[in-house]
């Protein structure tokens, strides 16, 4: 009977222990499983807003968004930096914010990201006024490229192109720091040293006052032509002030009758002698030398024009916090797009307080 129930315990035992290790091990097994997943969702779950961009919007398109920006100010498009939201086609609010500062607030996006080398692409973009503006998209950049473009943007007082700054100083032309950031440029640079290179050299002030005379395409065409020919010599100072000269410059004009009466008379084309005659005070002493000349020359008849009736002055507005172009333009009842026109004026940053704009007829 003993050795009996001896061998039944050993036989539950054994049993017991078969159980005890099945359970352990499904137990175990579920607890596995049951971390595991755990863990996977609450790493994805934990992850930083800041490396997940938001998810593309359905409802708005590029062009849209970039309706909006293009009346944006500044300062807001530069916060937009930041913004990695998607809109459409791959990109994010920053990029176009990007494009939108370059476009219309000459942002200087080379000295920002100097070592920027990504394909760009461009698209014809109509505005609220129906004006057509080709607009540079850089589909490629990278969160590095952005943090250097708000840093610099952050830390530099001018971070715009030349022509950028130009536009600052011709309308608040008694601004040093501007005045002292625009002659730091290629363009001055290179204009300053050709004219004291090849004779009658112009101080900082003097050639200041000669450019803001001039729309800016006439400079961007004179360091485009000193790029190509670099040297300072007389024929490339001639050549210079011809190409001011064709665009209407008075200043051109003066400085080529004066200075360089006998390349005037022999070298000049019809036309541009043409010109610089209409550019010239009836009182020039240089004038009626060029005519004379000319008469004994193998030229048409070329005569000093009749100058027309001067126009009558333009009203002025004196600009005040808080205007607006649209608030002027409403006020005098003039087309707001003729009032942009007469005063070179592309975008509302450039109502600075104090000066005045001409108000068309």
């Amino acid at each position: 009977m003993e050795t009996n129930w001896q061998g039944r315990a050993r036989w539950l035992a054994q049993i017991l222990i078969i159980s005890v290790t099945l359970n352990a091990g499904l137990i175990a097994t579920l607890c596995y499983f049951a971390v595991r997943d755990r863990q996977t969702f609450m790493a994805y779950d934990l992850t930083p807003l800041d490396y997940r961009p938001a998810r593309a919007s359905l409802s708005q398109t590029n062009e849209e968004v970039l309706s909006e920006l293009s009346v944006s100010s500044y300062e807001d498009l530069i916060r937009l930096l930041g913004d990695d939201t998607l809109i459409e086609e791959g990109y994010a609010m920053r990029d176009l914010a990007l494009t939108t500062l370059c476009a219309f607030h000459h942002f200087d996006l080379e000295r920002a990201a100097p070592l920027i080398d990504v394909p760009v692409k461009q698209a014809i973009f109509t505005n609220g006024d129906e004006e057509k503006i080709t607009l540079t998209f850089y589909p490629n950049l990278t969160n590095q490229h952005f943090d250097a473009i708000q840093a610099f943007a952050r830390y530099e007082k001018y971070p715009l192109t030349t022509e950028g700054i130009f536009l600052r100083l011709v309308a608040a032309p008694n601004t040093k720091d501007l005045q002292k950031a625009f002659m730091r440029t290629f363009e001055f640079q290179a204009l300053s040293s050709l004219f004291r290179h090849a004779g009658d050299p112009l101080s900082n002030e003097q050639l200041l006052t000669f450019l803001l005379q001039h729309e800016w395409s006439s400079i961007e065409k004179s360091a485009q032509h000193l790029r190509q020919y670099p040297h300072f010599t007389l024929e490339t100072k001639r050549n210079i002030l011809t190409i001011f000269l064709r665009d209407e410059s008075k200043s051109a004009a003066e400085m080529l009758a004066s200075h360089d009466t006998d390349y005037v008379i022999k070298r000049l084309s019809n036309s541009d002698l043409q010109q610089l005659l209409s550019l010239l005070p009836e009182d020039h002493h240089g004038a009626t030398t060029i005519v004379a000349a000319a008469k004994q020359s193998l030229r048409p008849d070329i005569t000093a024009p009749q100058k027309p009736e001067a126009a009558p002055e333009p009203r002025t507005h004196l600009i005040c916090e808080g205007d607006t172009l649209w608030d002027i333009a409403r006020h005098y009842r003039v087309n707001l797009e003729k009032l942009k026109k007469l005063n070179n004026i592309q975008s509302e940053y450039r109502l600075m307080p104090g000066n005045k704009i001409m108000i068309p007829d």
